[in-house]
């Protein structure tokens, strides 16, 4: 299904067979190359499975940037509708950029009407249903091959990446609101107790990020043994970014808190499970990207409010800029060795 071209299971068979060709159990350049055959042919979950996992992943990202249940209920209909038209672009010879452009819209036109009919603000269940679409993933893993050194790789990504959000904002324009990034549940704290209130919402967040990343999994079709751990480390990542900005933090010191220890979690299981820290660092970082940023970054700039895309762009590269630190910091740790035992 060519829908989407990022495809962790796959990426774990390879690497599985790495892993085996390394221990001496594959031994054939034959038996090599059939199990990459196998690999190649993995399918994308289902299409009722994508549908759902859009559904749920487009409610719960539209909680997760401050949108009411009704906002919520639309952007679930709008997922829905997005990736049953991706699928069907995925079955005839449809461009990328005019598939993107066209979902958009799509999903643009979904939650204004829908949020019309409900009164509830629409740009809350706009900015969910386009997580579906977010290049904030390609924009951040740019910034993380620069500081690697990687400056080709990081290029292509970021090209990637604004290509992307330009297409998105430009038919955007028509559902336009104020959102740039949700800045916390509740309102900055000055002293370090959290009350009942407080507490509770830290709790709904952690498990709405948790079921929206456990979504983005199924649709980058990770392994289903690895479902539950990568919607832990996306609900683990959340949960810090909110209590550091409850706690008065600015989104570029909470992103860089938080992002620790999300890569810190998913190299842990990378190790225990034996699977590419890939896994579940590229969904369970979906809730922190700075796609929001992104997507008003280029609308305000399409419609020529430059200062206020200027101010956007800054606060977005500043994000991106402390979730590639982060990560970059902690895969750059070195790893235990454990000596193998002779044959």
């Amino acid at each position: 299904m060519p829908t989407r071209t990022t495809h962790l299971g796959r990426v774990a068979a390879v690497n599985q067979l790495s892993r085996q060709i390394a221990e001496g159990s594959v031994t054939t350049i034959d038996e090599a190359e059939s199990r990459l055959v196998q690999a190649q042919s993995i399918p994308f979950p289902k299409g009722w499975v994508q549908l759902v996992a859009g559904l749920s992943g487009a409610f719960c990202f539209a909680l997760i940037f401050g949108g009411t249940l009704q906002a919520a209920l639309v952007a679930a209909v709008a997922g829905c509708a997005a990736n049953a038209y991706l699928l069907f672009c995925g079955r005839h010879p449809i461009g990328g950029g005019f598939r993107t452009i066209s979902t958009a819209s799509l999903i643009t036109i979904l939650c204004i009407l829908g949020c019309h009919l409900l009164h509830t603000e629409a740009s809350h269940a706009i900015i969910g249903t386009l997580m579906i679409l977010t290049p904030g993933i390609a924009f951040t893993m740019g910034i993380r091959d620069f500081v690697q050194g990687d400056y080709l790789s990081g290029t292509i990504r970021m090209i990637d990446a604004l290509l992307i959000a330009a297409s998105i904002g430009h038919r955007h324009r028509s559902g336009a609101g104020g959102l740039c990034r949700m800045d916390g549940g509740g309102g900055r704290m000055t002293e370090l107790l959290l009350t009942s209130e407080q507490i509770g919402q830290l709790v709904a967040q952690f498990f709405i990020a948790g079921a929206g990343t456990l979504s983005f999994a199924v649709l980058f079709a990770s392994p289903k043994r690895t479902l539950p751990y990568c919607g832990l480390v996306g609900a683990m990542g959340w949960f810090i970014y909110e209590l550091a900005v409850l706690f008065g933090l600015e989104s570029f010191a909470a992103s860089l808190l938080a992002v620790i220890p999300l890569t810190l979690l998913a190299r842990i299981f990378a190790i225990v499970l034996k699977t590419p820290v890939t896994i579940f660092l590229l969904a369970g970082i979906f809730p922190l990207v700075p796609g929001a940023g992104i997507y008003y970054t280029a609308y305000y700039f399409i419609q020529g409010n430059n200062a206020l895309a200027l101010a956007n762009g800054i606060s977005t590269f500043k994000i991106a800029v402390a979730l590639a630190i982060g990560i970059a910091l902690v895969l750059g740790l070195p790893l235990p060795r454990f000596k193998t035992r002779p044959k």
